[in-house]
């Protein structure tokens, strides 16, 4: 089995709950930490690394991904990681396809 690329990426980072959780990673977590950040806008998340860049100029920014709801692109996603942080909303209609890909991919899941 093949180390992955990141400890952790957050899915839905240019959200309310998204950002903040990004916030807390960047000013609180180790700057070893390899971690990104996706979403499906690219001007977002290009934004919030920007603002996360102005929070913590010892850690290099969070790589980005571009991420889409479906199955391939979700299971591609996963295995890029060992944690993956869920904060895409709303969860009733998107956490399932998340949890599934986690699960079958054997990656750590977490959401609020």
């Amino acid at each position: 089995m093949s180390t992955p690329e990141f400890d952790i990426i957050l899915l839905g980072a240019t959200g309310y709950t998204g950002a903040i959780t990004a916030e807390h990673i960047t000013t609180n977590f180790p700057t070893t930490l390899k971690w990104a950040i996706a979403g499906r806008s690219p001007s977002a998340l290009e934004t919030l690394t920007a603002k996360l860049k102005t929070l913590n100029q010892d850690r290099s920014p969070p790589a980005i991904i571009l991420a889409e709801m479906e199955t391939e692109v979700l299971h591609a996603l996963v295995k890029r990681t060992r944690v993956l942080i869920n904060v895409i909303g709303p969860y009733h209609r998107f956490s399932e396809p998340v949890v599934e890909a986690c699960a079958k991919e054997g990656v750590n899941y977490v959401d609020l």
